[in-house]
């Protein structure tokens, strides 16, 4: 019964109070006093560089004069997390989407806007740890990168345990990790 107890008290803390930590950490370290999510989501150079991480392979408006978009490039986000985010039924800019054909061959982002009242606490580590990746200096990312990839190795371990239960040994190598 200890090996299961040891096993639930890992699970519950990596996707309790470590989850926790690294939300509040991003919420009030990251974000700019007096700004929330959703206005750091709006900021330009943010918005534009997770739209990329959506659309990597076609330039948008925001692109000009260099565009971060790249035709071998590979996105992070896929549809659900990008709409997490992101609301894309805002107008289009006369001029901004260009197409050839039914192709679209430019973007708009000025039709993108961040959700109404999204708060760090709605998104789950993955996507947080993208934003993190692509939006914050890199003194920041470093950091919290660790901490990121720690919480992460244990969930999956424990996620992906064979057994129904954990050895002390293994228990407190894991804990201090």
């Amino acid at each position: 019964m200890e090996g299961k107890q040891r096993l639930l008290q890992l699970l519950a803390f990596t996707t309790g109070p470590a989850i926790d930590v690294v939300q509040q950490y991003f919420e009030f370290k990251i974000i700019r006093q007096g700004t929330d999510f959703e206005d750091y989501l709006n900021d330009p150079q943010n918005k534009h560089k997770l739209f990329h991480e959506r659309y990597p392979k076609i330039p948008c408006c925001g692109c000009i004069p260099i565009s971060i978009a790249a035709p071998s490039k590979r996105g992070c986000l896929g549809y659900q997390q990008f709409s997490k985010l992101y609301d894309e039924n805002g107008t289009v800019t006369v001029g901004h989407e260009q197409t050839n054909g039914s192709q679209i061959s430019q973007h708009c982002i000025c039709k993108v806007s961040a959700q109404n009242s999204i708060k760090v606490i709605d998104i789950d580590l993955t996507l947080l740890n993208a934003i993190i990746q692509h939006c914050c200096p890199l003194h920041i990312t470093t950091k919290i990168s660790r901490w990121m990839k720690a919480i992460k190795e244990v969930r999956d371990t424990i996620s992906h345990w064979p057994k129904g239960q954990l050895e002390k040994n293994m228990f407190d190598q894991t804990w201090k990790n």
